[in-house]
């Protein structure tokens, strides 16, 4: 009974983990999600078996998966990066980079992209 007790609190918690992030979309080997973070930013978490970073100027890539911390301007459709955090599959830090807020560069949202949909997603969102 208690090991059935255990497991049971073990699957619950695991789903509810995994509920923190929405499932945005997949194309061809990347599969995007998305999870809200203050009012005016939200994390894109995207996993694949071959993320790319930078380390010391030199291109790289890891099987694993790369968090980008979007801020957004719902009106005048603007959206910028604030950090990325590359993770590994394994969940080793491969690389941080983040920004401060003055130095975000918030570009103009280019139609039938995956910012368009990351904006629309967050400036669409239930409140």
């Amino acid at each position: 009974m208690k090991k059935i007790l255990l497991l049971l609190s073990i699957l619950i918690c695991a789903l509810s983990y995994a509920q923190d992030w929405k499932f945005l979309f997949k194309e061809a080997n990347k599969t995007y999600y998305y999870k809200p973070n203050t009012e005016n930013t939200a994390w894109i978490k995207i996993v694949s078996n071959k993320i790319e970073y930078y380390q010391s100027n030199v291109l790289k890539s890891v099987d694993g998966y790369k968090l980008l911390l979007w801020r957004f301007e719902c009106n005048p459709k603007k959206i910028g990066i604030k950090q990325i955090i590359v993770y590994s599959k394994k969940g080793k830090l491969m690389r941080k980079m983040p920004k401060k807020d003055h130095l975000v560069e918030m570009d103009d949202v280019t139609p039938n992209t995956n910012a368009e949909i990351f904006l629309n997603v967050f400036c669409n969102k239930e409140k």
